[in-house]
C-alpha cells in the first residue's frame, strides 16, 4: 500500500532531519528507536484499512489478518530497525552516504 509506505518515509525521515540524528555521537542508538516510532502512522492506516475496507470482501476475517499482518511488520521494523542503526553508526557507510547525495543535490 504505498500511502502507507509513504507515511513511514515522512515520519521517519522528518525526525531523523529534524532531529539532525546522523550528525549526534551514538546515532545509531537514536536511529532504532526513531524507526520503530516512524511505522506507528502506517501501522494507524494498514489497521484501519483492515478493519474498515475489507470486511466487505471477506467479513470478519479481517480482524485475524489484521493481528497477523501486524505481528509481521512490527517483527520487520524491529529487525529494519536494528539493520538502520548499524549502517548510521558505521563511519564509512555514513561517509559514502554523505558524498554521494550531497553531489546529486547540486546538480
Amino acid at each position: 500500500m504505498p500511502i502507507g509506505k509513504s507515511l513511514t518515509g515522512l515520519a521517519a525521515g522528518l525526525p531523523f532531519r529534524g532531529l539532525r540524528i546522523s550528525k549526534r555521537n551514538h546515532a545509531s542508538a537514536y536511529s532504532v528507536p526513531t524507526v520503530l516510532v516512524a511505522y506507528v502512522p502506517e501501522f494507524l492506516f494498514t489497521v484501519f484499512f483492515f478493519l474498515a475496507l475489507i470486511p466487505f470482501f471477506f467479513g470478519w476475517v479481517s480482524i485475524a489478518l489484521v493481528i497477523s499482518v501486524g505481528i509481521k511488520a512490527w517483527m520487520e521494523l524491529a529487525v529494519m530497525s536494528i539493520l538502520v542503526g548499524a549502517l548510521v553508526g558505521n563511519s564509512g557507510f555514513s561517509k559514502f552516504m554523505f558524498a554521494y547525495f550531497d553531489s546529486t543535490s547540486s546538480q
